[in-house]
Order: C-alpha cells, then sequence, then structure tokens
C-alpha cells in the first residue's frame, strides 16, 4: 500500500517447473490477494514483482506435503502375535517431502519399532515386537499430521506355547547346595516354549504357603528367575505354573538342610585310641534331609 501504483506480477512454478494457475483479486487500492491451486506436493516457487523489480525476499519456496497421500499397508497393522516380529509399510511417494513420526501404545510399552528404507525412494519398512497380548494402537504420523487410518488398532495374540518345552532348574527346584537362611534360586526357561506367564508358590514344611515372583534374567530374555528363602529345614514343595497350568513335573519335593542344626558327641570325638573303635554319634534330627559323610 506504501509503495505506489505500479503493476504486480505473480508467477508461480510445480516442482516440474510448470506454471500453476492463479488469481489475483483487488482487495482494495494497492492491495491484491493470490490464490492457487496446487496439483502436486513438493517444492513449488512464487516469483512475485512490483513495477518490473522483484520484491526483496522473492521467490519464495514453499513446499506443498499432503499426509492424506501417506498409504499403509500389512498384516501389523491390524494383528500380531506376542514377542514375534510384526511388520508394515509407510508409502510417502505421493506425499512429497516430509518426516515420518509413528508411535505405539497398549498394554506395555513398545520401545522396539523400527523404520528401515524399503526398496523405493519414500517407501518405508516398519517392524516391532509386542511383548503382551492385548490391543494396542499405532500411530502414524507425516510432518506431524496423523495419516489417514491412524491410529490403526491392532489385536496382539498370545504366543504359540508348549509346556512340555518349559525347563525348570535351580537350587530351589533340586535342593541342591540350598541351604536354611539363604536364597533359593528358581530358573525356568522359556527359550523353547514360547512365552507366557510364569507363577509359582512354595509349601513350606510348616505348612505356610508363599508365591514367588519371577523377573526375566535380562531385557528382552524368555529366561526367568525367581527365590524364596528356607526358614526351616525339611521337604518344601514348590509348584510351577505356566501360563495357568501346572509343569509335568509339578509340584516339585524340595529337601532343604540346615548344616548348622547338626550336633555332634561321643567320646571319639576328644579321646582316640588306636586300634579301638572310636565312637562318634552325629544327630540330624535338626538338620532337616540329606547326607551324613565322615572323612
Amino acid at each position: 500500500q506504501q509503495a505506489g501504483d505500479a503493476n504486480l506480477d505473480v508467477s508461480i512454478t510445480d516442482p516440474e517447473g510448470k506454471d500453476i494457475p492463479i488469481e489475483v483479486t483487488p482487495l482494495a487500492k494497492n492491495a491484491h490477494r493470490v490464490k492457487y491451486t496446487p496439483q502436486q506436493q513438493g517444492n513449488h516457487v512464487i516469483n512475485i514483482r512490483y513495477g518490473g523489480k522483484a520484491l526483496k525476499h522473492s521467490p519464495y519456496m514453499i513446499n506443498i506435503d499432503e499426509p492424506r497421500y501417506v498409504k499403509c499397508s500389512g498384516d501389523g497393522l491390524t494383528h500380531a502375535i506376542a514377542n514375534e516380529k510384526a511388520e508394515f509399510e509407510v508409502d510417502t511417494t505421493k506425499a512429497g517431502p516430509g518426516t515420518l513420526g509413528l508411535a505405539m501404545e497398549g498394554p506395555t510399552d513398545i520401545t522396539n519399532i523400527k523404520c528401515e528404507p524399503g526398496d523405493e525412494n519414500g517407501k518405508f519398512n516398519v517392524s516391532y515386537t509386542a511383548p503382551l497380548p492385548g490391543v494396542y494402537k499405532i500411530t502414524v504420523k507425516y510432518n506431524d499430521e496423523v495419516v489417514p487410518g491412524a491410529p490403526f488398532e491392532v489385536t496382539v495374540e498370545k504366543e504359540l506355547t508348549d509346556i512340555s518345552k518349559v525347563k525348570v532348574s535351580g537350587s530351589g527346584i533340586t535342593g541342591k547346595g540350598a541351604r536354611v537362611g539363604e536364597p533359593a534360586k528358581i530358573i525356568v526357561d522359556c527359550s523353547e516354549s514360547g512365552v507366557a506367564p510364569v507363577t509359582a508358590k512354595v509349601t513350606t514344611p510348616s505348612g505356610d504357603t508363599r508365591d514367588i515372583e519371577f523377573e526375566p534374567k535380562s531385557k528382552g530374555s524368555k529366561v526367568y528367575e525367581g527365590n524364596y528363602v528356607p526358614e526351616e529345614p525339611g521337604h518344601y514343595g514348590v509348584e510351577v505354573d505356566f501360563d495357568g497350568e501346572p509343569l509335568p513335573d509339578s509340584p516339585y519335593q524340595v529337601p532343604i538342610s540346615n548344616p548348622g542344626g547338626v550336633r555332634l558327641d561321643g567320646e571319639g570325638l576328644k579321646l582316640a585310641v588306636v586300634d579301638e573303635d572310636n565312637v562318634i554319634d552325629v544327630y540330624t534330627d535338626k538338620a532337616g534331609p540329606g547326607d551324613v559323610t565322615v572323612e
């Protein structure tokens, strides 16, 4: 409005360098509105000249992107199996340049989403592994805008399992090396059986029952560890369930000893005579199950 009267010249070209039809409408004295309709995504160039001279910042570069042209496809958008890799594809070839954003939420956090370039520029292969069954939501954004169809609802089914392939070990199962007052470890290996909830409880010689909690041996591991601390010697009963079903050999009968409860007596402890029987009395009534060896 302060530039005086002169001719306004506006031209707009698409990413291929072709002119785009424009409409220039006077609004008031020395004020105009320019309308144009992009036909494709990508960088467009706007040239504005007034009185035959280009404006200070002309030409202007503007990127036209269209998230509605982003296409997502693949089984991983609708269903998956727990602890197995699921995949889907994101096609941005018709959406112009931009940034792809992915997020997944559900019964547990998903931090292992991987996005890799596909076999064509603008296509991406996305994979993830859901550790627990349930309903998850996948949100796909392009240039921070939600693409058509998102968020996608994914049903993650329970992993196929074989209880016969669960392996159990540890002093809390065999009793070997287990002592009163020391943690008795239980190791449940689901590497070959598939993953499902592992629960256990222990019954003491006195009849008390306690639950045993398990944790993965390491992040992402299919080997789980738990323990209980025996407070008295005797035979303990340990029940281990896999996906709500008892393992084939459960309950396990676990002998727990207390070497500190062994009492010794007899003259053979005080004085030994050559070529004569020397007697040592060993009392294990308070020591629990175990073998006595003398060297």
